[in-house]
């Protein structure tokens, strides 16, 4: 309440003092509304200079590098040198690379065909000949038994890094799924004992099941 003394001073001063604070609160509002478009057309300008400059600034094109590798004639390599007819190795040799018979290799090459597509020889997109199973699988168990890296049979099998890791978990998981029922399961006593006796009388090692290390003696 303004007080007055009968002259009307008061009342003019409270209404004075209202009037002030709204203009002023108006012409803040004119300010903030003023800096909030400023602030838009100057984002709005920023967005068109990165698209024109987007638009102006050719896009690079990145090419995959590909290496034509004679798949035919790295699978004829192998066949040669251990599957063929006259082959180059005798199978004592054969053993000694492979840590097992040439007869168990076949086996299993035969066995992963029967159950599984991607071990057999196929053809890309383009026509161009694939990997044959011998491929794939001398790639898989020399990478099991030497512990080689992925780029140590590219010279031999022409065999990319990623494709070599791609058959080794392929080949690993359908061992297990074909194989691991039967083979990979806890021997019996029996079995044990057979077992020791066989490489008792083998390798001259009594009381021993065997080891991978010297499976070739």
């Amino acid at each position: 309440m303004w007080a007055s003394d009968g002259s009307g001073s008061g009342l003019g001063f409270g209404w004075s003092w209202a009037w002030k604070k709204d203009s002023d609160e108006e012409y803040q509002q004119l300010i903030d509304g003023a800096f909030d478009a400023l602030v838009e057309e100057v984002q709005r300008e920023a967005e068109e200079e990165a698209k024109q400059e987007a638009a102006a600034k050719p896009r690079s094109i990145h090419h995959q590098r590909t290496i034509c590798r004679d798949h035919a004639g790295a699978h004829q390599l192998p066949m040669d040198d251990y599957f063929g007819d006259n082959p180059r190795y005798t199978p004592e040799i054969f053993r000694q690379r492979f840590r097992m018979s040439q007869r168990l290799f076949i086996h299993i090459a035969a066995s992963l065909v029967g159950w599984y597509r991607c071990f057999t020889l196929r053809r890309d997109a383009c026509g161009r000949i694939g990997l044959s199973t011998y491929q794939k699988c001398t790639s898989a168990i020399r990478q099991l038994f030497y512990a080689d890296p992925a780029d140590m049979v590219y010279e031999y099998l022409q065999m990319g890094e990623t494709t070599v890791v791609q058959v080794l978990r392929q080949f690993c998981k359908s061992i297990q799924d074909i194989f691991g029922p039967e083979y990979l399961g806890k021997l019996s006593d029996f079995e044990c004992h057979r077992l020791i006796d066989i490489h008792e009388r083998v390798h001259g090692f009594p009381v021993m099941l065997g080891s991978i290390d010297c499976m070739h003696w």
